[in-house]
């Protein structure tokens, strides 16, 4: 009996020590569910030692499976709370396999001079940056878009009103997780936003993208709203305009969102100087130019989806976009052939119309076990007609010396589908997908090689990428290890080659503490040619010197590594940033001697040299001298060294040294801002070309739905652009322009909402959209 006895014991022992339990609960605060908090179980002996963890959801709630019986220390923590920490028992329950235990956090406040700041609103992962924001940024911003931009990375570009970096540079926008416009963040009132997502390097997925941020929303829930934002100079052609709205009903979402931007100048002077030596001879051309020139741009979306949360999106998108743009110049030219001088008159005509409808077509499904599947497919269909008319006769006598009517006119379509798988585990996650982009483009072609005929030229595209990547963490080490194969494979009427190229990326970071973070990063990606550069057309610049594309381009491979040291507290957001990039076969620009049709030429067109590399160091300082964004100082500055090794222009080194600051004050209904630069000039291609000048100052009144605002533009000057050729023994170029238009440019605009409603957009396309027109 006891034998018997004692085996029962051992048995239960045995079912008891492996039984597997589910820890499941809901995490509130002293007002509402604590969301998106981490939940996580260390042992009870050795804390450092993660057991398993998992975030809370948008109502509190959390789920931990697969959870051994036993002590452990509980920790949960999250942006705004003072983190809970407490040891707990989890045994088994009277029924079932499921224990619930809940728990309430306290708000983490900071009082300071009657400005309150709520905790540390960042927290640095791996790969990414979060951010939640306080009630009086929420009451301060007139949507979604101006918190965002309360982010320490990011500003909205006056001359756009556009989202951007502090590096002047476009970032891709998600919502939800997916992929969404400036229009899309403005149909998102402020307390309708949870916290901000910032990668500085993104998921494999994104692998084309520098900068990605993610804006979280609450649920989506029956309304409507809308808006309109309208900028315009009174003194000149300059205006930004953007018209949205959605509408909401159960699970479907109808939208539409229109932005024009357009550009009419009609005073921009400059001078160009060329000199070189053709056919034993040495030329000099000095140009004093004066031009009109402008663009418009007709970005349209319509948007249907249906959504069931935690289970579909479904989503489909039109749009039918259209742009034009124009320049008309007339130059008196200063011709020195050998030791004799001669005055030309020169005139240039140019006009470009794109037409560019797309359909979007977006599915995720989330499946089994914290699965999702994502099938995007995106068709595109390009049309565009391009005029280029350069003449130019002796002054003296009116004998023609230059004539040439360049016309381009090219049809192309696109299709990009992409498959995409993830799974979210425990204490980690797996991605991995295809993207595949096919495109032809067929051109019908006439310059001055042609005389009165027109010839035929097609080029086919495409573009395989695979990708697969795992995340993970060891205690306060976090890693990211991803690897992508990329197949391009082109075929004109010239050449045709595949190229296989592998790209590896891999992240580890060192977390110091909820405000130091040290990260290295390591990546491999392509370098494309675009369809402008396989073209085969060619242009004149003057008799002499012609513009022509090259069929024989292949792609590149850019390796880079990245050591960054990150610091967060309530006055300051820094990095500091060690960069070595090292590029093969980029493409760039160059000069060279060709002969064609019988002619000798210098001709300006595209190679892949051998190689560029990158180094140095780049620094990102957010300042908030009263802990809050009532005065707020961003700046940033680089310092790095370029190296060009080509086999036309042989090696070049270079220093690049920008730096680009932001001011902005707030008080009350009032905002005041302003943004500069100092210039540098960087490598491109076979030039040097400065950054374009920036002296911009805004003051913005805000209430309720409504938001007026006045700007000033390059105040006491003007936006300038220089440029030159890097030293070579074939041609010496360089080049200084300005717009007059613009000196003091005074804009007035507004900006009204409305919404009915809980209305928030989610936007679930990947918007694998093809921006290739293929103009030359």
């Amino acid at each position: 009996m006891k034998s018997f006895l004692l085996l029962i014991a051992c048995i239960l022992f045995v079912v008891f020590a492996d039984a597997q339990i589910v820890l499941k609960g809901k995490v509130s605060s002293e007002k509402s569910a604590a969301q998106f908090v981490n939940v996580s179980l260390f042992d009870e002996k050795d804390t450092t030692k993660l057991v398993t963890g998992t975030m809370t959801d948008a109502e509190g709630n959390y789920v931990m499976s697969n959870v051994a019986l036993g002590n452990y220390r509980l920790a949960i923590s999250g942006i705004t709370y003072n983190s809970l920490k407490q040891t707990i028992l989890v045994g088994m329950p009277k029924s079932g396999n499921v224990v619930e235990r809940n728990y309430t956090l306290t708000n983490n406040t900071i009082s300071l001079k009657g400005v309150t700041v709520t905790g540390n609103r960042t927290t640095n992962y791996l790969n990414k940056s979060v951010f939640t924001f306080t009630d009086k940024q929420i009451k301060a911003a007139r949507y979604a878009n101006d918190l965002v931009a309360d982010m320490p990375k990011v500003v909205i570009d006056p001359e756009t009103n556009k989202l951007m970096n502090l590096n002047g540079e476009s970032m891709k926008i998600l919502i939800n997780g997916v992929s969404a416009t400036d229009n899309d963040l403005k149909s998102i009132t402020p307390d309708e936003v949870l916290r901000v997502e910032y990668y500085d390097m993104p998921p494999a997925r994104y692998s084309d993208v520098k900068t990605l941020i993610n804006v979280i929303t609450r649920p989506l829930d029956t309304g409507w709203n809308g808006g309109l934002d309208i900028d315009h100079a009174f003194t000149t052609g300059f205006g930004d305009d953007d018209a949205y709205f959605t509408y909401v009903k159960g699970r479907s979402q109808f939208s539409f969102d229109y932005s024009l931007n357009l550009r009419d100048y009609r005073d921009k002077r400059g001078v160009k100087n060329y000199a070189f030596a053709l056919d034993n001879s040495d030329w000099k051309y000095h140009y004093d130019t004066k031009d009109s020139f402008g663009y418009t741009t007709n970005n349209i979306n319509f948007k249907y989806t249906n959504s069931l949360k935690d289970s579909y999106t479904f989503q489909a998108i039109f749009s039918p976009n259209f742009d034009t743009l124009f320049s008309n110049g007339n130059s008196n030219i200063n011709v020195a052939h050998n030791d004799s001088d001669e005055l030309h008159y020169g005139v240039t005509h140019s006009r470009v119309y794109s037409f560019g409808p797309s359909l979007d077509l977006y599915y995720s499904k989330n499946l089994r076990n914290n699965q999702e599947l994502t099938v995007d497919v995106v068709g595109t269909l390009y049309h565009n007609r391009q005029r280029d008319n350069n003449d130019e006769t002796v002054a003296s006598t009116g004998e023609s010396v230059l004539s040439d009517h360049m016309t381009q006119n090219n049809n192309k379509q696109s299709l990009i589908g992409e498959l995409a798988y993830g799974k979210t585990f425990t204490n980690g996650s797996f991605n991995a997908g295809y993207k595949g982009t096919i495109a032809h483009s067929g051109a019908t072609i006439h310059n001055f090689l042609t005389g009165a005929d027109s010839y035929d030229y097609a080029v086919h595209t495409d573009c395989h990428y695979f990708y697969a990547e795992y995340m993970s963490r060891i205690h306060k080490f976090m890693y990211r290890l991803g690897i992508g194969e990329t197949i391009d494979h082109y075929k004109n009427d010239e050449a045709h080659y595949t190229n296989y190229l592998f790209n590896p990326k891999a992240e580890i970071a060192y977390t110091i503490n909820n405000r130091n973070q040290i990260r290295l990063a390591v990546k491999s990606e392509p370098v494309e040619p675009t369809l402008s550069d396989l073209s085969d057309n060619v242009e004149l610049i003057t008799d002499n010197i012609v513009r022509k594309g090259n069929p024989s381009l292949k792609s590149g491979n850019d390796y880079g590594a990245t050591l960054t040291y990150k610091i967060t507290n309530p006055y300051i957001d820094a990095e500091a940033s060690g960069v070595v990039d090292y590029t093969h076969h980029p493409i760039n620009s160059y000069y060279c001697r060709e002969n064609i049709d019988g002619k000798d030429y210098i001709v300006s067109t595209s190679e892949n040299a051998n190689s560029l590399l990158e180094y140095g160091g780049t620094t990102d300082i957010v300042f908030r001298p009263f802990k809050s964004d009532a005065f707020t100082v961003k700046l940033t500055a680089s310092a790095l060294r370029y190296r060009l090794d080509s086999p036309i222009i042989g090696s070049y080194r270079h220093w690049y040294t920008p730096v680009d600051y932001y001011l902005s004050y707030r008080v009350g209904c009032w905002e005041v801002s302003y943004e500069g630069n100092i210039v540098s000039k960087m490598i491109s291609g076979a030039y040097l070309r400065s950054d374009e000048n920036e002296s911009h100052l805004q003051l913005l009144w805000k209430k309720n739905n409504l938001s007026l605002f006045a700007k000033c533009f390059w105040i006491f000057s003007k936006s300038k652009y220089n440029g030159e050729t890097i030293p070579n023994n074939i041609l010496q170029y360089d080049y200084h322009t300005h717009i007059n238009d613009n000196r003091s440019m005074i804009t007035l605009g507004l900006s009204w909402t409305f919404t009915k409603g809980k209305n928030h957009t989610v936007n679930r396309s990947i918007k694998n959209k093809d921006y290739d027109r293929g103009t030359f």
